[in-house]
């Protein structure tokens, strides 16, 4: 759709690719509000601490090393970043280009919960989560590459 408009218009464009961006402003100047709240690393913390229910986690018997999805995460600053450095991109004579930001590599879901504890000094049974049924239709990988 882009490259159509681009070639029936004359314009440029920059598609910046990613998934599941996170975090929030380090300065703590913008504030996000998640009602109701759906990322998983808040959830996770909120479970640990008992201010929210136990997590509520598919399956784990996709085809990764854990069982459980893997998922790319970027964080929000990052992408603001991308943003400015693709329009610098187009102001200094860029083309037309899709890039894909992320680590190439992805987490799992019980790798995201175990950096969590490792770096918050929490057992692993302290997450309290519960296995629900695996949607059919849901990927077990979305990493950008």
């Amino acid at each position: 759709m882009l490259a159509d408009f681009a070639s029936a218009y004359g314009q440029k464009y920059i598609a910046l690719r990613y998934f599941n961006a996170a975090g929030t402003d380090p300065q703590a100047c913008i504030d996000e509000r998640h009602d109701p709240e759906t990322h998983l690393i808040l959830l996770a913390l909120q479970a640990i601490t008992g201010k929210h229910p136990p997590l509520q986690l598919s399956r784990q018997d996709y085809d990764t090393p854990d069982g459980t999805c893997i998922r790319d995460h970027i964080h929000v600053d990052d992408l603001a970043n991308a943003s400015i450095l693709a329009i610098h991109y187009l102001n200094n004579g860029g083309g037309s280009r899709v890039f894909n930001l992320g680590s190439n590599h992805g987490c799992s879901v019980n790798g995201s919960s175990r950096l969590q504890h490792k770096y918050m000094s929490i057992r692993t049974t302290d997450l309290r989560a519960k296995t629900l049924w695996r949607p059919s239709n849901l990927g077990c990988r979305c990493i950008a590459c």
